[in-house]
C-alpha cells in the first residue's frame, strides 16, 4: 500500500494517461523524482508500470471511440481504415521491401603486403630508439 499522498495521487494520473510526463505535472513532481521513486521502491515500481499500462489502454479505448464516431460520420478515412485493418476483404496483401542484391563484385578487403609491414615494424623501433627507455632509472638521482 502506498501512503503518501503525492504517490497515489500519481499514480491515479498515471491511469487516466498513461503519460509519466503529463501525470508529473498534475501531481506537481518532477519526471526526475519519479524516476528515483520508482528506482528505489519496488511497490511504487510494480504500480506505476501497472498504471502506465491501464492508462496506455483507456488511450485505446479513448482512440477507438473516436475512429468509430469518425465511421458513424462517414468519414471514408475513417472507414477505410477500419476496413482495412479489420476485414480481411479489405487489407492489403502484405510484402517485402527487402532487397537482396547478388552482385559480386564489391572491392575485396584491403590486405597488407609483407613489404608494407616490414616498414612500419622498421619505423616503429626508429621511433622506440629515439625515445629511449622508459625504466631505467639514473644513478643521479
Amino acid at each position: 500500500m502506498i501512503k503518501n499522498p503525492t504517490k497515489r495521487k500519481l499514480i491515479a494520473e498515471l491511469e487516466k494517461t498513461g503519460n509519466v510526463y503529463i501525470a508529473c505535472l498534475k501531481s506537481g513532481i518532477s519526471r526526475a523524482t519519479f524516476y528515483r521513486w520508482k528506482n528505489d521502491n519496488k511497490e511504487f515500481r510494480k504500480r506505476a508500470d501497472g498504471a502506465v499500462r491501464q492508462g496506455r489502454e483507456n488511450n485505446c479505448d479513448l482512440a477507438e471511440h473516436s475512429l468509430m464516431i469518425k465511421v458513424k460520420e462517414k468519414n471514408m478515412e475513417a472507414i477505410k481504415y477500419v476496413l482495412g485493418h479489420n476485414s480481411p476483404r479489405y487489407k492489403k496483401p502484405r510484402t517485402s521491401n527487402v532487397i537482396i542484391d547478388h552482385r559480386s563484385n564489391r572491392p575485396a578487403p584491403y590486405q597488407f603486403n609483407q613489404t608494407e609491414l616490414d616498414e612500419e615494424n622498421e619505423l616503429i623501433k626508429k621511433a622506440l630508439e629515439l625515445d629511449g627507455p622508459d625504466d631505467e632509472v639514473s644513478a643521479d638521482k
